[in-house]
């Protein structure tokens, strides 16, 4: 999506044929219907692969040839493993490690694309310091980490925690607050008020249990929820927080408005 979007930006006419569908599995299904309308309305096709034929080099789609001259292979990562006499546990294809992200051999660790857990260099980077805590001696948690998954896709997109698929599944009674940057006066003043925060929490404590963004730094806000979901804080404590930036700001009135009901 990001690719498709830059040769967009620069004159060219890309065309996305998606392997499968959704683009990205691990997507809030409301984001991922989100940069769906986005590329549309930026007039980048998405075919999927498996309606379309090759045949003498030319590609078509029901009959009609789609035209090109590259082709960007942007499939998901496999794992490439060196050869080696140790034999390790594999998972899929990647090495099986366990919450302190050693494999099946003692000493032997794995972290980053090789463990099949994520594609992203920051959690390949937060798991070699946990690697190194490990080493050290220092406990590391089985709880499970928050990880940030950023799309530099224009607006950005970024999600944090479970999506709201996930806490369907869980069983959990949960409420979703959004809030569109069009009501957003910063938003606005920098032409930037395309997309929302939204923000998945439980209904009896209130606890923050997911968070999706589309904006023009969605990649950077992110990080706010992050805290917030490591802390397992919740909306109150969101609401008290005070902020200088007014893109929570409506969010957070509307939260404490409704606690005072």
């Amino acid at each position: 999506m990001e690719l498709a979007q830059f040769f967009a930006l620069i004159g060219k006419k890309p065309t996305i044929l998606a392997a499968e569908l959704p683009l990205m599995p691990q997507l809030d299904s409301y984001l991922e219907a989100f940069i769906m309308k986005k590329l549309k309305k930026d007039k980048i096709p998405v075919i999927p692969l498996a309606e379309t034929q090759v045949s003498a080099g030319k590609l078509y789609h029901k009959d009609a040839e789609v035209p090109f001259d590259r082709v960007i292979n942007a499939s998901f990562r496999t794992a490439v493993l060196p050869p080696m006499d140790i034999k390790l546990k594999l998972e899929d294809g990647y090495i099986a490690t366990d919450s302190s992200h050693q494999s099946s051999v003692p000493g032997i660790y794995a972290a980053g694309d090789v463990n099949g857990k994520s594609y992203l260099a920051h959690v390949a980077s937060a798991q070699a310091l946990e690697v190194i805590a490990a080493i050290q001696g220092t406990p590391v948690s089985d709880e499970q980490r928050h990880y940030p998954l950023n799309i530099y896709t224009d607006p950005e997109l970024a999600q944090i925690g479970l999506t709201e698929e996930q806490v369907k599944a869980s069983g959990v009674g949960f409420k979703i607050n959004q809030y569109p940057l069009t009501a957003n006066g910063k938003a606005l003043a920098e032409g930037e008020s395309e997309g929302f925060i939204r923000v998945i929490y439980e209904t009896h404590y209130h606890e923050v249990l997911g968070v999706q963004i589309a904006a023009a730094n969605a990649t950077d806000l992110i990080s706010e929820a992050g805290i917030l979901l490591e802390l397992e804080g919740t909306t109150y404590d969101l609401a008290r927080t005070i902020h200088a930036i007014l893109l929570w700001l409506r969010y957070i009135w509307t939260r404490g408005a409704s606690r005072s009901k």
